[in-house]
Parts: C-alpha cells; structure tokens; sequence
C-alpha cells in the first residue's frame, strides 16, 4: 500500500503543478486585460491567487507573474520607479517570457527617461518568438516603441528603421491607429529626407 502511494504522488504533484500553471497563466491574461481597461482593482483582487498559484506551478515563468500584474498596476498609476522595479523582477526569459512585461518594462522607462535601458529590453521581445507567451503584444507595437526609444536615446537612423516598419504594416491600418501610424510615417520620412 505504501508503494503505490509513493507512486501516486508524483502524479499528483505534477498534475496540481499543470493546474497552477493554467490558474496562473489565465489570470496573469485577465489582471493584463483589467489593467489595460483601467480596471486596477480588478487585477489587484486576482494578485493574490496568482502569487499564490504560481508557487505551485511547475513551470519557472509562473512564480514571477504576479510582479508583472504589480508592475502594471504601478505603471498605470504613473508610479513608474515602481513599475521597473516589479516589471524587472517579472522578467523570466528577456527573449523567451512574457513578452508583454518587455513593453512594459519598456514604455516605463522611456517615461522615466531611461530610454537607453529601454532599448536592449524592447529588442529582446523581438528576437524571441512569435507564439506562445510572445503573443500579447504585436510586433509592430515593439518596432513602434523600440523607435521612440531609439529616438529618445539620439540613435535617429536606428529610430527610422524601426518607424519605417510601423509605416508598413499601419499604412491602410483602421482610423484607430491614424495618428500613430502619422507619427510613424513622420519619423521614417524625417530620416529619408536627411542627407
């Protein structure tokens, strides 16, 4: 009887350790999308599950998302020495984690006028994958922010590559996009121009 216990645990450990891999994950998805909605009260209810279901995760990543969802939350009310702080404490893999906690990271430190360290950050996201937790920010976005990082940090030519991408793939984008998509045309023509 002892043995098949013993036998059993294993299972069992890694059966709960899936199960708080996707309690995790899910509600990491849903504080991100109640912190974009301006919802922080929301996503600080879910913080403590998360923290907590994370511990319990066998995947590494998972442990640390609840200072993703903080970071956020901190961003979001402008408390941006904050935000760096648990965004960077989020960080898993910079190529291969969250890839929204890189843009994140990122736009807080070009709020704080950091923008040298946002550049080595934002392009990581890019040279990671496009699935997976690579999903929950578009690439354009990251070229978009990795330009006005570049632009920020004196670095124009790098800057007009990467708005020069934002023009394509926004050229004929929904009104929505209308004025990004203007900034980012204005950026990668002010390099063309030059001699």
């Amino acid at each position: 009887m002892a043995r098949a216990r013993r036998r059993q645990r294993p299972h069992r450990r890694t059966a709960g350790g899936a199960r708080a891999r996707y309690v995790t994950w899910y509600l990491t998805l849903a504080a991100t999308a109640a912190v974009a909605g301006g919802d922080t009260a929301g996503a600080r209810a879910l913080l403590d599950t998360i923290a907590s279901a994370g511990q319990h995760s066998l995947y590494a990543r998972d442990p640390l998302l609840h200072h993703a969802v903080r970071g956020m939350i901190f961003a979001r009310a402008a408390q941006y020495e904050a935000a760096v702080r648990e965004l960077r404490a989020a960080v898993y893999s910079p190529t291969y984690g969250y890839t929204r906690i890189n843009y994140e990271l990122g736009r807080s430190l070009l709020a704080l006028g950091r923008a040298a360290e946002a550049v080595p950050v934002v392009r990581a996201a890019l040279h990671g994958g496009i699935e997976g937790s690579g999903l929950y920010v578009t690439r354009t976005e990251l070229h978009e922010l990795l330009a006005q990082a570049f632009a920020a940090a004196g670095a124009r030519d790098s800057a007009a590559a990467h708005w020069a991408v934002v023009e394509r793939a926004w050229r004929g984008a929904d009104p929505a996009l209308q004025a990004r998509y203007e900034t980012a045309r204005s950026g990668a023509l002010a390099a063309r121009s030059r001699p």
